[in-house]
């Protein structure tokens, strides 16, 4: 009965939350831009009209103004919790004191089960006050006694209050309100409140959002695509969140590792330069010691001069560098990413091109990576490479890097940014092959996708060329978006109406799938599954009608 009392309370709660976060989800998404909350358009169903949506949107926002003041706060979601949990305890409480058969403000089990088998034997069940019992007798006993908090046989008062009290703890569904009513206000852009009318005005503008063919009423097909569209974002805010995640545990793990890093020292009369980027905007066909992580291509170009230079590179993301120009110059060439080949594999993935294996050192994940000097990440950075190098750095930092440009060190400090700096990194797009070298992209919106993934282009990239940490190899199938482009253009896919990416025939996924990289596939029944790691795209099983093993991210 406990149960049930509980249930209730919560399916009205949850009901009202549903609603209200389908309002929520009224606020004009795209709008503003952001994924509403969880519970999209609650009323706002296939044969809804827009007089019918908000006469609902009138009707729940009066339920909702729980203090009558004409205004929906955050306040109104406060007191709706603290009203159901005061009744749900209040349930708790008489649902063990209703068993203190002599009254004594204390509950035994010997009271239970006398007044449970008194039930049962006025309902017509013979059901004996000791011995064996029904397993559902015996489990009803134990239930109502795991709030004997100190085990003494003994129910207090105060052991009913505190089971109360954790079961409401512990049942979120029967709370949460305030949050929702916080969400919905944060959405609307009405930190301090929501009138009835600013309501209904979201509602409808929803409404009018979904309605794309402006005919007052909701299709099948408009609910679908709006839904669709839902999921998307989802999947995406999910992918970057957990990128985001990796990111920083990378990070924390680089930092712990920087306190026991060992660089080459560099010479007296070395010049010491110190580049950082997160990535490189050009992808490289070639891969270095797995498939699953995508590489990409860069430049430093050094210009002419007189002194050696030792130069440490540091990328989030795997990069190959080219290094083009006064090469001599460059007596140590330090290079490291975050990126590995696996989880027991702890060297960084890198690679060079132009320079001799006798002066590149691949250093071990143990400098971060930063893209601003002027960063807590930097500072850390430049602080380690000054304390092994015995003199200062000379930084340059971007997010997205195509070249590095290295002026000799006669010349001029170059600004960039409002920011000195002796190395540039330059915007120039550089071994662009979208229209033709590695194939052409004939998916428009695909190809507008790679144009702001891989400003620099897919870069030719011979692997006997390479210096490398690990073994390095042409990729067979190009990672992210360009192998989904390389993929389409031989066939092994197709583009559905919806945006997703049928997979027609057995292929590797591309590697590197994550992120703003990630996609929505569909396997074909009878297609075998892919090889390779879906990252955090989705592979839907048209046979099965569910995700494919290691596929986690289908909503």
């Amino acid at each position: 009965m406990r149960d049930l009392r509980m249930n209730r309370a919560g399916a009205l709660v949850a009901g009202l939350a549903s609603v209200m976060a389908g309002a929520a989800a009224a606020a004009g998404v795209d709008r503003f831009d952001r994924d509403p909350p969880k519970h999209l358009e609650s009323f706002l169903v296939a044969g809804a009209t827009l007089a019918a949506a908000t006469d609902r949107a009138r009707i729940i926002f009066n339920r909702s103004d729980t203090d009558g003041d004409g205004v929906l706060t955050i306040a109104d979601g406060r007191l709706t919790d603290a009203v159901v949990r005061t009744k749900v305890q209040a349930d708790g409480f008489k649902d063990v004191l209703q068993f203190d058969l002599d009254r004594d403000g204390v509950v035994t089990e010997a009271e239970i089960r006398t007044i449970l088998a008194f039930e049962k034997r006025v309902a017509g069940q013979r059901v004996p006050l000791t011995g064996s019992n029904p397993a559902a007798f015996d489990e009803r006993v134990r239930s109502l006694m795991a709030a004997d908090g100190d085990h003494d046989g003994r129910i207090t008062l105060q052991e009913v209050h505190t089971a109360a009290r954790n079961a409401i703890e512990a049942t979120k569904s029967i709370a949460g309100t305030e949050t929702i009513f916080a969400e919905l206000l944060d959405y609307a852009g009405a930190p301090t409140g929501l009138s009835e009318q600013a309501f209904i005005d979201l509602v409808a503008e929803r409404m009018k959002e979904i309605d794309t063919d402006g005919d007052g009423k909701l299709s099948h097909d408009e609910v679908v695509a709006s839904t669709q569209r839902r999921k998307e974002r989802q999947r995406v805010a999910a992918a970057a969140l957990r990128q985001k995640e990796q990111e920083l545990a990378a990070r924390d793990a680089a930092a712990e590792a920087a306190r026991t890093c060992d660089l080459p020292k560099p010479t007296p009369d070395a010049e010491v330069l110190l580049l950082s980027a997160y990535e490189s905007q050009a992808l490289s066909s070639t891969a270095i010691g797995t498939r699953e992580v995508a590489v990409g291509h860069g430049i430093v170009d050094v210009a002419p001069g007189a002194g050696p230079i030792w130069l440490t590179l540091l990328t989030h993301k795997p990069v190959i560098w080219r290094f083009t120009g006064a090469v001599d110059r460059i007596e140590r060439a330090i290079v490291s990413s975050s990126a590995t080949a696996g989880e027991k594999d702890d060297a960084t993935l890198a690679g060079a091109i132009g320079l001799p294996a006798d002066r590149i050192t691949f250093l071990p994940r143990c400098l971060q990576a930063f893209t601003d000097a002027h960063s807590v990440d930097g500072a850390k950075t430049i602080a380690a490479v000054r304390r092994q190098a015995d003199r200062d750095p000379k930084v340059a930092a971007a997010y997205a890097v195509s070249k590095f440009l290295v002026p000799s060190a006669g010349l001029d400090v170059m600004a960039r940014g409002g920011k000195s700096t002796i190395v540039v990194a330059s915007p120039t797009q550089v071994h662009k092959s979208f229209g033709g070298r590695l194939f052409d992209v004939t998916d428009m919106p695909l190809a507008k996708q790679l144009e702001f993934a891989y400003p620099g282009g897919i870069v030719a990239v011979d692997p006997a060329t390479v210096v490398a940490s690990r073994p390095v190899f042409a990729y067979d199938v190009l990672p992210g978006l360009a192998g989904i482009a390389q993929l389409l253009k031989e066939g092994a896919l197709e583009r559905n109406d919806v945006g997703e990416f049928v997979i027609r025939r057995k292929i590797r996924l591309p590697g590197g799938m994550y992120g703003a990289h990630s996609a929505r596939f569909l396997l074909l029944k009878g297609v075998p599954v892919p090889d390779g790691t879906a990252g955090h795209s989705c592979i839907f099983s048209e046979e099965t009608a569910e995700p494919i093993p290691g596929s986690d991210s289908c909503r």
